[in-house]
């Protein structure tokens, strides 16, 4: 980690839990307790990308988003911890607030609305937004939409050093993928790991598509020489879209476990694991290990809950 995110206070080891489902016991890999914003993958992602920076000595971030986004707001704060200048492109030119702005704003993140069409070519919309402030291409440092690309890869390799330092016996892995850079970053870590490699190489990530762009995903993923293995069928209609079922669902196991969770992302892919789980345990093509009595599946929170938590404001120490 580079020495000026020190004052940002992260949990970076958060370890393997126990996790009831319906359809029997698993792992969950709580990386929702990285820290109340930059939680899950959006640290993970965002790593990469803060140590280039301090390697390039540059002093101002520009990225882009959503009025929902969690990368966005992650990114402030993160920016603010490592004293960076921070600026967001907003998708729409509309006034907007809600809670996620309210907290990219507070965390000094300044935000450029541009058209929806606009947007949608982030080249034209980052020459827009650097024109605007009288900025030059060579003065910033970009992180695209999500955290996604190579250096979004990099924070997965501690996380996969952490389960084997753990000792548990994993054999699937289960998580949401809506760009395709947590399912890349989490099978290089593993086929690139030098501890019980042959081992991790056969470990099975599935990746559950919660939006819409399977192909686009697919591309992303073989753009990085490896194939998406996308578990469709979960969408629920797309983008913050629900039903009565999942939200039951998500409701019901958030209870359980005292975790929270969200029907937008983590949600969908709980509920896909969970049949996927039913239909093992029916075929009896996974068995439970017998030394933890667990079945050895890990699912990877992501976090994402902001609007299901507590948190209001970026906690930050001086």
């Amino acid at each position: 980690m580079a020495q000026s995110m020190t004052p940002l206070p992260l949990n970076l080891h958060p370890g393997l839990e126990v996790f009831h489902l319906p359809a029997g016991d698993v792992w969950i890999q709580r990386d929702d307790l990285i820290h109340p914003i930059v939680s899950g993958n959006k640290w993970r992602k965002l790593v990469g990308h803060v140590q280039q920076m301090e390697v390039e000595g540059k002093r101002c971030l520009i990225t882009f988003g959503g009025a929902y986004s969690n990368h966005l707001v992650a990114t402030a704060v993160v920016a603010q911890a490592a004293d960076f200048r921070c600026i967001g492109i907003l998708r729409g030119e509309e006034e907007m607030q809600n809670r996620y702005l309210d907290i990219a704003n507070v965390a000094g993140m300044e935000l450029h609305g541009v058209s929806r069409s606009l947007y949608r070519d982030k080249a034209a919309a980052l020459d827009n937004v650097l024109l605007r402030l009288a900025l030059k291409l060579e003065d910033i440092f970009v992180v695209a939409e999500g955290g996604s690309g190579p250096l979004g890869f990099i924070g997965f390799h501690d996380l996969v050093r952490d389960w084997q330092k753990s000792g548990n016996r994993v054999e699937h892995i289960f998580h949401a993928s809506a760009t395709g850079t947590t399912a890349v970053g989490l099978r290089k870590a593993l086929d690139q790991s030098t501890m019980n490699d042959n081992v991790l190489k056969q470990v099975a990530v599935h990746s559950v598509i919660v939006l819409k762009n399977l192909t686009e995903q697919e591309t992303f993923a073989q753009a990085h020489g490896l194939d998406l293995h996308g578990l469709q069928g979960y969408e629920f209609g797309g983008y913050a879209k629900s039903t009565q079922a999942l939200d039951d669902f998500v409701q019901s196991v958030s209870v359980r476990n005292n975790i929270a969770f969200e029907p937008i992302y983590t949600g969908k892919a709980l509920f896909a694991l969970n049949d996927w789980l039913t239909d093992q345990k029916l075929s009896g093509a996974l068995e439970l290990d017998v030394e933890s009595g667990i079945y050895p599946v890990v699912f990877l929170h992501t976090g994402g809950t902001l609007n299901y938590s507590g948190v209001t404001l970026p906690v930050i120490e001086s």
